[in-house]
């Protein structure tokens, strides 16, 4: 299955690529163009599942991070025909910065790097729970 990871922040949005079993980080985009980014690239890649993280505090309590990326994921599924799903992602960023650590560079001089590698581990998160995981931005009558 072909699917999309978006890392939706105030700023900038990850953009990453799942088939199958492999997960790869794609880009990140301008908040301002991101949902014409994603809806363009779900269709280019003909991706069956977006998957929008969903950051919570650690209790689970909402954030207003969380609101906003209901609120992203909400104007993607209008823009797209495509099923978009909220996937719980606390601490993908800390991973995602410790990630690029490892390999020698700074988050704070690689923004984007950890943006898309956010989106990278949602992704991952899809994968490993087969796809079954996440609630869907379209609510049932």
């Amino acid at each position: 299955m072909i699917c999309l990871g978006v890392d939706p922040g105030q700023k900038r949005v990850g953009i990453a690529l799942g088939q199958g079993e492999l997960a790869i980080s794609l880009q990140t985009v301008d908040r301002s163009v991101a949902i014409q980014e994603v809806s363009r690239i779900a269709t280019e890649k003909n991706a069956l599942r977006i998957y929008v993280g969903k950051p919570s505090s650690l209790s689970g309590a909402d954030t207003r991070s969380t609101l906003d990326a209901v609120e992203f994921a909400t104007a993607l599924q209008a823009a797209t025909p495509v099923p978009v799903f909220l996937l719980d992602e606390r601490l993908t960023t800390k991973q995602s910065q410790r990630s690029l650590r490892e390999v020698g560079l700074t988050a704070k001089s690689n923004k984007a790097a950890v943006d898309s590698e956010s989106a990278r581990l949602i992704v991952e998160l899809a994968i490993a729970c087969k796809h079954s995981c996440g609630e869907s931005v379209i609510q049932s009558a």
